[in-house]
């Protein structure tokens, strides 16, 4: 089933629901330059047991592609207006190389908002165990829960991608 939003800025944001109804919400972001059929190979696994929400970010799929550069607060907020048109409170979060980004956006975005991310993960390639990101999940759920456990060079770093609504946490 497809579903289109226009944002704020009157941007059209294409996204597609599937799953089980009365499943836990999952909102499944992409990377650069993929859409939500990025997703093909989760659904019937994550369809199973849960509600699937998979928006095409600005630029890909059937969603609108303005001028760029893309904000990656910006595109957060994509995701939230998704969560807000199919009527999701709370919501477990995923993305996938920049859509793991987004994701950690979303969930810094939404700490005291209406809504509630349960769950922010950056989904990774499958690497090797010693190149694989040591921050995921981890460093998601520090930045939400307690800042003070993130080395300062990460909220350093992490200010420069978020910008001023990390602050504002």
């Amino acid at each position: 089933m497809g579903s289109v939003i226009v944002t704020d800025d009157g941007i059209r944001i294409a996204y597609s629901v599937w799953g089980r109804r009365d499943g836990t919400p999952i909102v499944l972001v992409q990377g650069l330059g993929v859409d939500g059929r990025g997703w093909a190979l989760q659904r019937g696994a994550f369809g199973r047991k849960h509600r699937c929400i998979a928006p095409d970010n600005r630029g890909t799929g059937q969603s609108d592609a303005p001028a760029g550069p893309y904000d990656l607060a910006r595109m957060a907020g994509d995701v939230v207006a998704v969560l807000d048109d199919a009527g999701i409170e709370r919501a477990h979060v995923v993305g996938a190389s920049m859509g793991g980004v987004i994701a950690q956006i979303v969930g810094v975005l939404l700490k005291n908002a209406e809504h509630a991310c349960n769950v922010v993960r950056e989904a990774v390639a499958v690497l090797p165990k010693e190149r694989r990101c040591k921050c995921g999940s981890a460093l998601s759920h520090a930045i939400i829960t307690d800042k003070s456990k993130v080395p300062a060079a990460t909220l350093e770093r992490l200010k420069l991608i978020v910008g001023k609504y990390f602050e504002n946490q």
